[in-house]
C-alpha cells in the first residue's frame, strides 16, 4: 500500500501545483481566455514532446549507453585474450591438422570491412574446427586451465560480459573442460573413452574461442585501428 501511495502522491502533487499556479494567474489577471488558450496549446504540444523524448532523445541516450557497454565489454575481452585467450588459441591451432586450409579461408587483414568479418563469423559457425587431441599436451592444457580458473571466475562476475552470449558459452565450455580434467585427476591415464569425451569438449571450446576472437578483431578494426594493426601482427590465424 505504501508503494502504491508513493506512486499516486507525485502525480497528485504535480496536478495540484499546476492548479494552484493557474488559480494565482486567474486571480491576478482575471483572464480565463488567456489561461485556456495556453492550456490547450500546451496540451497540443504534449504528443510532440512525447515523440521527442521517447523516440529521439531516449534513442540517443540508449545508443550512448550501448556504446559505453560495448567499450567496457571489449576492454574485458582484451584482458581475456592477453591473459589466456591467445595462449589457448595457439594451443588449439597448433593441434589442428587442417589449420593451413582454414588460415587461407579465415585470414584477417587490415583491408577487411564489416561485410568480410560477417562472412568469416558466419563461416566459423558453419564449420567444425577440430583440435587433434593426440597433438595436444593434455597435461599442460589441464594445468593452464586450472591456473586461470580464478581469473575466469572474476571475468564471469562482471555484468558487462553477461551480455556477450558467445563469450558466456565459451566460459562455460572452458569450465566444463577444466572440470573434466579435474575429475579424471590424472590425464596421463585417460582411457580412449575419456579422450573421445575430452575431444568433444575441446572442439566446443575451440569453436567458441575462434568466433569470440574474430568478433573482437572486428571491434578493434572499427574502434581502435592502431590496436587492430598490432593484433594482426600477432594474429593466431595469420597465414
Amino acid at each position: 500500500m505504501k508503494h502504491i501511495a508513493k506512486k499516486i502522491f507525485l502525480p497528485l502533487l504535480l496536478v495540484s501545483a499546476s492548479f494552484i499556479f493557474y488559480s494565482i494567474h486567474y486571480f491576478i489577471f482575471r483572464d480565463m481566455h488567456h489561461i485556456f488558450l495556453y492550456l490547450v496549446g500546451d496540451i497540443a504540444f504534449i504528443p510532440i514532446e512525447v515523440l521527442l523524448v521517447t523516440l529521439i532523445i531516449h534513442k540517443i541516450l540508449n545508443e550512448r549507453e550501448k556504446q559505453k557497454m560495448l567499450e567496457k565489454m571489449n576492454m574485458l575481452l582484451g584482458v581475456f585474450f592477453s591473459e589466456a585467450g591467445k595462449e589457448l588459441l595457439n594451443i588449439f591451432i597448433n593441434s589442428d591438422i587442417h589449420i593451413q586450409i582454414f588460415k587461407t579461408t579465415f585470414s584477417i587483414d587490415p583491408a577487411m570491412n564489416d561485410k568480410d568479418f560477417k562472412k568469416i563469423i558466419f563461416s566459423l559457425k558453419q564449420t567444425r574446427w577440430n583440435a587433434d587431441v593426440s597433438k595436444l599436451d593434455i597435461i599442460a592444457l589441464a594445468e593452464f586451465l586450472l591456473s586461470k580458473r580464478d581469473f575466469f571466475m572474476k571475468l564471469l562476475e562482471n555484468p558487462f560480459l553477461l551480455e556477450h552470449n558467445i563469450f558466456t558459452d565459451l566460459m562455460q565450455s572452458l569450465f566444463h573442460l577444466e572440470d573434466e580434467f579435474t575429475q579424471r585427476m590424472n590425464a596421463r591415464n585417460m582411457t580412449d573413452e575419456d579422450v573421445a569425451h575430452i575431444q568433444i569438449d575441446i572442439d566446443r571450446a575451440y569453436n567458441y574461442l575462434l568466433i569470440v576472437w574474430v568478433r573482437y578483431m572486428k571491434y578493434l578494426k572499427n574502434n581502435h585501428p592502431y590496436l587492430f594493426a598490432f593484433a594482426t601482427k600477432t594474429n593466431p590465424l595469420a597465414k
